[in-house]
């Protein structure tokens, strides 16, 4: 059986020394530990007993997408029985690249007791909700190494019919009384060695409380008491001023000794007296309890996680945080020792049997082996044939990267939009396009039930549809976990040779489902950055959501083989900021195109008529055109001012009352939202879009174009490709009302513009935004020859 281990790190710790001894003690099964972080101290130890280990070096959050999907081919590639993971982070990533990867049988390793602010990360306690809201679907089993961690998930909502206890087991060949005790004491305290030594074992961190430790002591001394204490662990040195200053103010200094991070824990447990665990919380198995034991060094401890459960009648067990107890039984442990030698001799005694009888490794090691093996059941003798998951397809690979192969059109091609409409009235020519190809095509959305009229539409034009689900503009980690794991399972059924995405979400979850998938071509479309990306009115939500998007592009694209840009400055900045590596070639395409047939030309209309077409959005210009038309109606009374769009439940949508004073005035004529925008295009003589938001190309300007009419708007990414100033329209700076009155005005006064800069408008549109030019070099350069080439 092989079982692939995935943990946070391999720095000394209660987790990795269980799976380190788990490992170097289980020798009827293959290991292989996968640490999150990097490796650490029990790496060495792993290797040297011929366990394989790996390192994702995910030091920061932006690097936690790309160790996820380095884990991931790890896990495609090694094809284990069973992944076990351990602890909150490596449960929650690696069991879903686990399932991901295609593997069935996934036990998870809790080791926590503690979940309150304060005690433990903000990171952890989200990871232990996610936990609690994906046991019923990731792992088989839950293995939890204390009763009070089981019982705290479950009252958390973890699966309790998959929680198992599974007990921390320790080698008795390492920890045990040592005949040389009392000489090796001697060597390592010197003049010392006959004084009570008491001893804690534990890094220094607000979990282990030291400073209820050390005022205990201080009531140890008040008592008059002789004693040394050995504190041993991380940070417990004398480079550590807070803890140095906390032993001086008890006058502690001639009794405690700091002994730092230790490799001889051992000859160390057999050199203490009494060992003292001093915890406040959390604590699942304290390992340093069981290990002090199996030494025959009777234990004082606090009654956090399991601690009553390991020390048993063999020691003494006081309440977190109350010194004064700790004290008491410090106290009480010590005067055994000095006036009871032969009752002491038996508690020692005790603790070791305790240890032997209760946690050995091999009853450790036996009991996981059950846990799997109860996992696997009579699958287990198929692993070699489990997990094929590409049935012998090509796969694509990094080195494949923008080297796309010539092949005859033939395959399975899969669209994937954020909004269902877009399928039909943005991408309906290119699907069109790719099913006269011969390709299979499929198109994915939301919102998409089977008596949607896009559904209908796009069934009739050839196309397979699949509903998946996605939250166009929420920013929620599940559902977007949701997405991705929805994405990969429809991959996997439909099996597509091409993917494309586009807009936010479907670019990002989109290339990364098919990267996961195994698809072997996969591109993307940029069609605007929208708020993340905006110059303007920039908050701390939108920074912080700007940094999180731009995280995800740069960890996503990693793995398309081409970037469509549908303008220059998009294809700029996503270079500036790192979006884009140097092996990932990328498109400048005309926007989406437009149909220039459907868009005909008419004659405009004989009042001086304006139009904006638009989601009625401050960032859109809405605003900036209606303050425009209240300056120029009072006076051209006799100007027109059309707006068509729907209203938005964006926090930056026109109110309803301000639309409704427009109307009131008769400054603004609102037309609603209009599926056809011809007659509203027919019935204007000069298009507006004063828009600051982050367009890719707005298609109402293509539109406005291919049917004759002038543009006005502004020198903005996306809007300004599409005018030439003082030709076919005029641009004006962003949120500039004079500047946007002033080019509205040359309209009003010389109306004869709209017909000779109409005509060239409609040029423009036939000459660069022709939607079939546009396919063609977007099809050219996915590998396809288009249909419509000849007539470019």
């Amino acid at each position: 059986m092989h079982i692939v281990h995935v943990i946070t790190s391999l720095y000394p710790g209660g987790a990795q020394s269980a799976l380190c001894r788990l490992c170097t003690g289980d020798t009827c099964h293959r290991h292989t530990v996968i640490a999150m972080l990097g490796g650490g101290a029990l790496e060495e130890t792993l290797r040297a007993h011929g366990v394989e280990v790996f390192s994702l070096n995910c030091t920061r959050l932006s690097g936690l997408l790309a160790g996820s999907v380095t884990l991931y081919r790890h896990l495609r590639r090694l094809r284990p029985d069973l992944v076990q993971t351990w602890m909150y982070h490596p449960d929650l990533v690696g069991g879903l690249c686990a399932r991901l990867a295609g593997i069935r049988h996934v036990c998870w390793g809790i080791r926590h007791t503690a979940l309150e602010a304060g005690q433990s990360s903000r990171s952890s306690i989200l990871a232990a909700r996610l936990g609690a809201r994906l046991s019923g679907w990731v792992p088989e089993r839950i293995v939890c190494c204390a009763h009070e961690a089981a019982e705290l998930h479950a009252s958390l909502g973890y699966r309790a019919d998959k929680l198992v206890v599974i007990a921390n087991g320790y080698d008795l060949a390492d920890f045990r009384p040592r005949e040389d005790a009392a000489a090796q004491r001697a060597a390592l305290l010197g003049d010392d060695a006959d004084r009570p030594v008491l001893g804690m074992v534990g890094r220094f961190n607000a979990q282990k409380d030291h400073r209820n430790l050390l005022e205990a002591l201080a009531e140890v001394q008040a008592r008059g008491q002789d004693f040394l204490c050995l504190l041993i662990g991380a940070r417990l040195d004398a480079d550590n001023a807070e803890l140095v200053g906390w032993i001086d103010a008890r006058g502690l200094a001639s009794r405690v000794r700091l002994l730092g991070v230790r490799s001889d824990i051992p000859r160390l447990m057999n050199a203490l007296d009494l060992h003292v665990l001093s915890s406040a919380f959390g604590e699942g198995f304290p390992n340093v309890i069981a290990e002090a034991m199996a030494c025959g060094t009777p234990c004082v401890g606090t009654a956090v996680g399991d601690t009553a459960r390991i020390i048993d009648e063999t020691g003494w067990l006081v309440p977190p945080r109350e010194p004064t107890a700790l004290a008491q039984a410090i106290l009480a442990a010590l005067d055994e020792r000095e006036r009871q030698p032969a009752r002491w001799a038996e508690r020692r005694q005790a603790c070791t049997r305790r240890i032997a009888d209760h946690f050995t490794l091999e009853r450790m090691v036996s009991a996981f082996d059950d846990v799997w093996r109860e996992c696997l059941g009579d699958t287990r003798d198929r692993a070699g044939r489990r997990w094929g998951g590409g049935g012998g397809r090509a796969q694509g690979t990094d080195s494949e990267r923008g080297a796309l192969m010539n092949r005859e059109p033939q395959g399975t091609f899969l669209i994937i939009a954020g909004a269902p409409v877009s399928l039909v009235s943005f991408r309906g020519h290119l699907i069109a396009e790719l099913i006269a190809l011969g390709l299979r095509v499929h198109a994915a959305g939301p919102n998409l039930p089977p008596d949607s009229p896009v559904r209908a539409e796009l069934e009739r034009m050839g196309a397979r549809v699949h509903e998946v689900f996605l939250n166009r503009t929420g920013i929620s980690p599940l559902d977007d976990l949701r997405t991705l794991i929805g994405l990969v399972g429809l991959m996997r059924r439909i099996r597509p040779d091409y993917v494309l995405g586009y807009t936010i979400k479907p670019v990002i979850f989109g290339t990364l489902s098919a990267f996961l998938a195994g698809c072997p071509h996969r591109f993307a479309l940029i069609t605007g950055l929208g708020y993340a990306f905006s110059d303007h009115e920039v908050g701390r939500r939108q920074r912080l959501i700007g940094g999180l998007v731009t995280g995800l592009y740069r960890q996503s694209l990693r793995f398309a083989h081409k970037v469509f840009f549908q303008n220059p400055d998009d294809q700029a900045l996503f270079r500036r900021l790192g979006v884009l590596n140097g092996a990932t070639p990328s498109v400048v395409v005309n926007g989406s195109g437009v149909d220039v047939d459907h868009y005909a030309p008419r004659a405009p209309a004989p009042r001086p008529t304006f139009l904006l077409i638009a989601r009625l959005l401050i960032d859109k210009g809405v605003r900036d055109y209606a303050e425009a038309a209240y300056r120029l109606k009072a006076e051209f009374p006799e100007a027109h001012f059309l707006l068509v769009g729907m209203l938005d439940s964006n926090p930056r949508s026109i109110p309803p009352a301000e639309l409704a004073r427009w109307e009131a005035d008769g400054v603004i004529s609102y037309l609603g939202s209009m599926r056809d925008v011809r007659e509203a295009l027919g019935a204007a003589s000069v298009f507006v879009l004063p828009s600051f938001y982050r367009e890719g190309v707005p298609r109402t300007i293509l539109e406005a174009l291919a049917m004759g009419r002038p543009v006005i708007t502004t020198d903005t990414p996306g809007c300004r490709e599409t005018v030439v100033d003082g030709e076919n329209g005029y641009l004006v700076p962003p949120r500039d009302v004079d500047s946007l009155a002033a080019a509205m005005r040359r309209f009003l006064e010389r109306p004869e513009l709209a017909i000779s800069m109409g005509e060239r408008a409609r040029q423009t549109a036939l000459t660069k935004y022709d939607v079939r030019r546009v396919n063609a070099v977007m099809l050219k350069e996915m590998g396809f020859t288009c249909s419509s080439d000849a007539s470019m």
